[in-house]
């Protein structure tokens, strides 16, 4: 390793200087020190690498100093906005993730968009919170004492479920995918109690509330689930469809006494409530529709973890290979 004790600030500074002449800085030794014999190949190979690693270093350094930046400014956001104003900016972002490559700030990589989901979840994380501590939804009222500028809250935790569901690291995707099923329950649970799931579907939300598995059933049950789950899925269509033919009124709906709420038009409460409720309807045919295949693939990730763990099959001696007969 290079001595640079030896080396004056000026040959320090040229060593680190970012100009277009950066190799021939590098390989050429200091002007204080070429009379030293500080001019062969071999130290200069050293000197490169020497530098090479503090350019290094100091990119990493930016880099981590840079998302400490981006953190802190995001508490402060957090702290700072209203519940309207976290659950307006998760929909921007989940836009961002969502949307084609026409829609500002659409992510270009995979890293772009593990970002956003993680910016997303974290205004959707904190309006919950926000919510839950306002007490928006007790237990002892249903959909219709909800105030129409707060039906829209009772979506978040699915939401969370669905860009909880779309995190697709492979070492975190099965906590990930679990994470996301206990938010989804969290959803069904909170529609169930406020009625405000289809009737027909309030059987099949009990059911992933209280089981949350692929358990066998008989086949006179496996029969009637298969044709409550084709009928879903045509209420799914349906319902989306009505939803794309409806105008998207809510964010310009001044009803939930916000402050950035001040400047928005005023709009017809009945047709921002009943876009609400289909909204919200559409949400819980669309969880228990994807449910059954989330729960398959956590069943997969953790059966492939077990196999992983177990190591090779060994004999009754305990030696690796097939079990041998006596």
């Amino acid at each position: 390793m290079v001595d640079y004790s030896k080396w004056n600030d000026k040959d320090l500074d040229a060593l680190l200087d970012d100009s277009d002449d950066e190799d021939s800085k590098i390989k050429a030794p200091p002007p204080s020190l070429a009379a030293s014999g500080v001019d062969d190949d071999r130290q200069a190979s050293k000197i490169a690498e020497s530098v090479a690693a503090i350019r290094i270093g100091a990119a990493s350094q930016k880099n981590t100093e840079t998302k400490l930046a981006t953190s802190q400014e995001m508490r402060a956001e957090l702290d700072s906005l209203p519940l309207s104003g976290l659950y307006a900016r998760s929909l921007e972002v989940y836009e961002q993730i969502h949307g084609n490559s026409d829609v500002e700030g659409c992510p270009d990589t995979p890293a772009e968009r593990d970002i956003l989901i993680d910016r997303a979840l974290a205004y959707l994380q904190r309006a919950d919170d926000v919510s839950d501590r306002a007490g928006l939804f007790s237990d002892n009222e249903t959909i219709e004492d909800v105030k129409t500028g707060d039906l829209k809250y009772i979506l978040i935790p699915s939401f969370v479920a669905e860009l909880l569901g779309e995190q697709m690291e492979t070492d975190l995707r099965a906590a990930a995918l679990k994470r996301s099923e206990e938010a989804y329950k969290r959803f069904l649970e909170r529609c169930v109690m406020m009625k405000a799931a289809p009737e027909s579907c309030v059987v099949a939300c009990r059911r992933v509330i209280v089981e949350g598995t692929n358990k066998a059933v008989p086949l006179q049950d496996a029969a009637t689930q298969r044709a409550e789950r084709i009928a879903r899925h045509r209420r799914e269509k349906e319902v989306g469809d009505k939803l794309k033919m409806m105008p998207d009124v809510s964010r310009k709906f001044a009803g939930d006494d916000s402050e950035e709420d001040n400047g928005k038009e005023c709009v017809d409460e009945a047709v921002v409530r009943e876009r609400a409720l289909l909204e919200i309807e559409h949400a819980v045919l669309k969880v228990l529709n994807e449910v059954p295949m989330m729960l398959q693939e956590i069943e997969m990730l953790e059966m492939r973890a077990k196999m992983a763990g177990a190591g090779p099959p060994r004999d009754a001696n305990g030696r690796v290979g097939p079990a041998m007969g006596g």
